[in-house]
């Protein structure tokens, strides 16, 4: 697998010479020659397109501080979005409704856990402003989406 870390060390052992000179280091690619070098520059701008979307180094020592001890966490929709929920209650009464997220629970909601099941939820405010939660495989971006998955919900029941 390549890693950042890898690119890099190929970077300086290889940057300035026309092939790869792998005798200097592990080579990322698992071979040496001209390739590897055009495979390596094709990473590298990779890497400084990615860098270059963080706006001080402090911020990209930040995210790479929680990455490293495990705090950063990548959330499937941004809090505020608009989201549309598949709310299943049975044969006749499944609905979509609309609804801004919140906020994210990886295996846990009001003390139950997910005990085996492999399903995070996405937290959203009702109309008297108190948080629910919803299964993050009934939550879509688009109601078409949402309406797709409630077709395949009731096509399941017939």
């Amino acid at each position: 697998m390549k890693t950042v870390e890898g690119i890099l060390a190929c970077v300086d052992s290889c940057t300035h010479a026309d092939i790869c000179d792998s005798d200097k280091h592990w080579c990322i690619y698992g071979d040496t020659g001209p390739d590897c070098v055009d495979r390596l520059e094709v990473d590298y701008e990779e890497i400084l397109g990615e860098v270059k979307k963080i706006s001080t180094v402090a911020r990209l020592k930040e995210i790479c501080d929680a990455e490293h001890e495990g705090r950063l966490v990548v959330l499937p929709y941004p809090i505020g979005a608009k989201v549309y929920i598949v709310i299943r209650h049975g044969v006749l009464h499944d609905k979509i409704i609309e609804n801004v997220v919140c906020g994210y629970s990886e295996n846990e909601w009001q003390g139950s856990t997910n005990k085996g099941k492999d399903s995070r939820f996405v937290i959203c405010h009702n109309s008297y402003n108190m948080p629910n939660a919803y299964e993050l495989r009934d939550v879509f971006l688009t109601r078409s989406e949402a309406e797709e998955s409630l077709k395949g919900v009731q096509n399941g029941r017939q």
